[in-house]
């Protein structure tokens, strides 16, 4: 039944200049327009661009240099812990603290040290890193995945996982355009569980289409490649 109504829009869609007695029309840089009971018919849903704080997020990739059952080779690495060195932009660097904890898989760990010593030459800033075994025991080279722990929070655009159209050309979103629906190209962040950070493309407050986004898409494909006109 589904598929039947899809199909009687997609047909629609070619009957341009019919107000609301076609069922869904284009035009290029307006958007798609459904009458009512096309939207209806197809369970159209809308959302708002929500604003929502989270934590400020900084990924670190660091490298082992020397493993837990190592003897230390001075009073500020003691042995039972494995020792790591990530490179990081100065800016980020000022979020470093020692004595920062850091979320690592499998595992806990701290910063130990920030060394600037080749930012003032214009250079990276080296945070090395105490990481404790747990359950993965770390090697010489072993890439280490960690996330500091920090108290600062940023303000995010999110949406609903659903409302993102994901293509070839990229991510879009159906936003709500007066009575049509325009597709805009969005960057994305983090995805985290049923939202995803938009981090360009959209305000807050925006409204874009939740559901069913691939069938836009096919009603836009339709008028534009598949014989309708656009105008």
């Amino acid at each position: 039944m589904r598929y039947g109504v899809l199909l009687l829009i997609l047909l629609a869609a070619s009957s341009f200049g019919e107000g609301e007695r076609a069922g869904a029309t284009f035009k290029e840089g307006v958007g798609i327009h459904l009458g009512p009971a096309t939207r209806v018919a197809i369970g159209l849903e809308l959302a708002e661009v929500e604003e929502r704080s989270t934590p400020v997020e900084m990924p670190l990739t660091a490298q082992v240099y020397r493993e837990a059952h190592e003897a230390s080779q001075n009073q500020g690495e003691p042995a039972g812990f494995a020792y790591a060195s990530a490179w990081v932009d100065p800016s980020d660097a000022k979020r470093l603290t020692p004595g920062l904890p850091l979320r690592i898989p499998g595992a806990t760990g701290t910063v130990l040290r920030v060394d600037r010593t080749m930012a003032a030459s214009g250079g990276r800033v080296e945070a090395l890193l105490k990481v404790q075994n747990g359950e993965r025991v770390w090697k010489i080279g072993d890439f280490v995945p960690a996330i500091p722990v920090l108290s600062e929070e940023t303000s995010v655009a999110v949406i609903p996982r659903e409302a993102l159209l994901e293509t070839a050309y990229g991510p879009f979103v159906y936003v709500v355009n007066g009575e049509a629906f325009l597709r805009t190209a969005v960057t994305t962040g983090a995805r985290r569980g049923a939202f995803t950070e938009i981090t360009d493309g959209l305000y807050s407050g925006d409204q874009v289409v939740v559901r069913p986004v691939e069938t836009l898409y096919l009603i836009e494909l339709r008028a534009t490649k598949g014989g309708g006109h656009s105008h």
